[in-house]
């Protein structure tokens, strides 16, 4: 029993990810989308031990970094509006139960083999952000090469 419990204990921390800091400009609200291993994105930038992501104004980010492997918990995971004034965190949604409509939230989160994409702003416009969402990944991904990954 101990060496399986070892073994476990082991293995989640070998499949742990760096914790993450994503910086979104002040008052942005729709769909982001992150590419990872760009060779000509965003160099590699860490805060206080954490991945930090730029977002840019149009909400896509190429960065070099790695996509990560293995579960983050969600206090190692943060969301910033951010301007020349400082960050002002962001909540992410994991439950809809007792969100007001008049503040910005981080909700639907999906992962691809390349990419990771969510959505920024008030959970009453989230259909629209959905759609643009589907539109500026067909945009960036041609469906030539928006194949799943085997």
């Amino acid at each position: 029993m101990a060496t399986f419990l070892s073994l476990l204990f082991l293995s989640s921390c070998i499949n742990k990810a760096e914790p993450e800091m994503h910086l979104i400009p002040k008052g942005y609200k729709g769909p982001v989308i992150i590419i990872f291993e760009e060779k000509n994105g965003k160099p590699v930038k860490y805060e206080d031990g954490k991945r930090v992501y730029e977002i840019t104004s149009d909400g896509v980010l190429e960065t070099q970094f790695k996509k990560q492997q293995g579960s983050i918990a969600q206090r190692e995971l943060k969301y910033y509006y951010y301007d020349e004034n400082g960050r002002e965190e962001i909540n992410y949604l994991q439950s809809t139960q007792g969100v007001t409509d008049s503040a910005a939230y981080v909700f639907s989160k999906e992962l691809s083999h390349s990419t990771v994409r969510y959505l920024v702003g008030k959970l009453s416009e989230g259909d629209s952000y959905y759609k643009a969402l589907r539109k500026k990944v067909a945009e960036l991904f041609p469906p030539e090469i928006q194949k799943p990954s085997i």
